[in-house]
C-alpha cells in the first residue's frame, strides 16, 4: 500500500513539475522585451543634440579612390561569375 501512494506522489510531483515549465512559456520572450527599444533610443539620440545636422564639418569617411574601389568590387559582386561547363567524356566500351 505504502509504494502505491509513493507512485500516486511522485506522479503528482511530476506532473505539478510539467505544469509549471508550460506555464514558464507564456511568459514574454527577450524580442518581445526588446521591441521598439531602437526607435526609442534614435529619439533620446535626437533631443540630446537636435542641432547636429545642422554642422558645417564634413564627414569623415574614404579618399575618393579608395572609395571607387570599394565601389566597383561592390557592384562586381552582383555580376554573374561565368563558370567553365565541365567537360563529361562518355564512357566508351572497347569492342
Amino acid at each position: 500500500m505504502a509504494k502505491v501512494r509513493r507512485g500516486l506522489k511522485s506522479k503528482g510531483w511530476r506532473a505539478w513539475g510539467l505544469i509549471l515549465i508550460w506555464l514558464g512559456g507564456c511568459g514574454p520572450s527577450a524580442l518581445e522585451m526588446d521591441y521598439g527599444r531602437s526607435v526609442r533610443n534614435n529619439i533620446a539620440q535626437q533631443l540630446v543634440n537636435p542641432q547636429a545636422g545642422l554642422e558645417a564639418r564634413p564627414s569623415t569617411g574614404l579618399d575618393p579612390r579608395a572609395g571607387q574601389n570599394v565601389m566597383e568590387r561592390y557592384d562586381k559582386s552582383f555580376k554573374e561569375k561565368e563558370t567553365p561547363t565541365p567537360v563529361i567524356q562518355p564512357l566508351t566500351t572497347a569492342k
